[in-house]
């Protein structure tokens, strides 16, 4: 079983099915990399295993960016959780269907959920966008994608889609939430402020 490991988070997506495809949009800050952190940890906790793909930022600039969380991710950094910097020169093997070097990890370790930060940089053209899915569907585990905005219709692709923004609210800046898709869900269709603090976020209904 995947959940995000937020209770509020799951609820609102009315439950994941182990090979989901759950793409997580929004802008630079608004959490996606922490949401990710979060749930890759919650289901290492679950017994799962962990691959986390780095493909926008590098080793060094991913860790610091979830350094306050103080979360021991090198109490993870096994055949649990795989931390992955992928070379931009070989991006280009996500699209290739019959050779794919990941399956390899993916079969060996066991691996139930897949994170790719970010996908911006394969979603070039909706035909990459076939290819890629037609990757992704063939490893048979649920997988998180995250991206700065949908494009070249990824969205359609996703089984869910989680949407993180900013809104003024009182005068403030505050992140919100809300799924706009789950595909075969009775999902919720309110948006949801959320704050992150160093033991997790906080959520509340607008």
């Amino acid at each position: 079983m995947i959940k995000i490991g937020i209770k509020e988070f799951d609820q609102a997506v009315a439950g994941l099915y182990d090979d989901d495809v759950i793409l997580i949009t929004g802008p630079s800050g608004t959490g996606k990399t922490i949401l990710s952190l979060i749930t890759s940890v919650y289901n290492i906790k679950l017994g799962n295993n962990v691959m986390y793909i780095l493909l926008g930022n590098d080793r060094k600039a991913f860790l610091k960016a979830v350094k306050f969380l103080e979360y021991p991710l090198e109490k993870y950094t096994d055949n649990k959780f795989m931390l992955i910097e992928f070379p931009q020169a070989d991006i280009h093997q996500f699209l290739d269907i019959n050779d794919n070097p990941l399956m390899t990890f993916i079969e060996e370790y066991k691996i139930n959920l897949i994170v790719i930060d970010q996908i911006d940089r394969i979603i070039v053209n909706e035909e990459a966008v076939d290819r890629f899915f037609q990757v992704i569907r063939s490893w048979g585990v649920a997988t998180i994608l995250i991206a700065n905005s949908p494009r070249n219709s990824v969205e359609n692709y996703a089984d869910v889609w989680i949407n993180l923004d900013y809104r003024e609210i009182k005068d403030r800046r505050k992140k919100v939430f809300e799924v706009i898709k789950s595909r075969g869900r009775n999902h919720s269709t309110q948006k949801y402020i959320f704050d992150i603090y160093e033991d997790g976020i906080m959520i509340k209904e607008i």
